[in-house]
């Protein structure tokens, strides 16, 4: 599959999150009127392409699993 952020946030938004770009990283950020218990940490690649597939698919599965973690 491609990586661009429409492909990201897709596994996301089911699970209340939002992938955001900001100045050489990218964040994660709770969806409006969802919450989320922890907001996953930044990931520090300037750009997608930095990464594969499977390399994204995997950052963002830990994302999933750490928003889930209780406070």
């Amino acid at each position: 599959m491609r990586v661009t952020m429409k492909n990201l946030n897709a596994i996301l938004k089911p699970h209340g999150l939002e992938f955001v770009k900001g100045n050489g990283y990218f964040y994660f950020a709770s969806l409006k009127g969802c919450e989320v218990n922890i907001i996953p940490e930044s990931i520090l690649v300037y750009a997608l392409r930095q990464q594969t597939w499977k390399q994204w698919e995997n950052d963002m599965e830990c994302a999933i699993k750490q928003s889930q973690k209780e406070k």
